[in-house]
């Protein structure tokens, strides 16, 4: 199990790095109509626009690390279905909203970061349903198998 989080953990850094870039661009664009790989804020925090480039790179891959990671809670035993998310979900919104605060994707107002959080809870939730009925058809088809033997 560490070998398979550990390929996760590496997966999801190049994922998160290229995916943070691209949001960060997308809603550059939207909030100012300009291209904007990261926010003119972010610069005057690290003092320069590759000192910017790199935070942002670096922390969004470090988001999806820890999404990515944080699969490995599903596998195991112990907690069911529905603490392994929860603990998955928690282990993502700890690391993300700091980082989304630090790179100026969201203001550090409780509004925003309770918008973001719900958006990224009801996404959360879509994917567990889903992921919820695969594995329920999987453990149908297992008992299938078992009845007819």
């Amino acid at each position: 199990m560490l070998s398979k989080t550990v390929q996760r953990i590496i997966m999801g850094f190049v994922l998160g790095m290229a995916i943070g870039n691209v949001i960060a661009l997308i809603t550059g664009y939207v909030s100012t109509g300009n291209t904007l790989f990261f926010a003119p804020e972010l610069i005057a925090r690290t003092g320069s626009q590759l000192g910017a480039m790199t935070a942002q790179t670096l922390l969004s891959g470090l988001v999806g690390a820890v999404a990515f990671g944080g699969i490995s809670w599903h596998e195991m035993e112990r907690p069911g279905m529905l603490i392994s998310a929860l603990l998955h979900f928690g282990t993502i919104m700890a690391t993300y909203i700091p980082i989304a605060v630090y790179l100026y994707w969201i203001r550090p107002v409780p509004a925003d970061i309770g918008i973001m959080t719900g958006i990224m809870a009801v996404a959360f939730f879509i994917i567990w349903i889903i992921m919820y009925a695969k594995y329920k058809a999987e453990v149908r088809k297992l008992n299938d198998l078992l009845t007819t033997i």
